[in-house]
């Protein structure tokens, strides 16, 4: 799980390594880079709940009405468990 300064921390360190100057218009702001990431489902967020905490996912949450639900900011966040390996999540030593 991450938090969101540490997201955003995460988010300036791709930037500044990767894009410098060329940054495409949907990871302008960290906001629309989580938004982004939440859209195509690769993080979820949890939602505290009276009896246990709840995953909110954007293929859950998508509807014919809401067809792009919003990530709720100031929260947990959650890697898809499915590409948490294929992502190599976790290993600060990348090569």
């Amino acid at each position: 799980m991450t938090n969101i300064k540490e997201a955003c921390q995460r988010y300036s360190e791709f930037v500044y390594k990767n894009l410098k100057n060329n940054i495409p218009v949907f990871i302008e702001t960290p906001d629309k880079f989580l938004q982004f990431l939440y859209d195509i489902n690769i993080i979820g967020y949890k939602e505290e709940a009276e009896q246990q905490p709840f995953h909110r996912w954007c293929y859950r949450e998508r509807s014919l009405t809401n067809m792009s639900p919003k990530i709720r900011t100031n929260s947990l966040y959650r890697i898809h468990y499915g590409l948490a390996k294929a992502l190599n999540v976790g290993n600060r030593n990348l090569k």
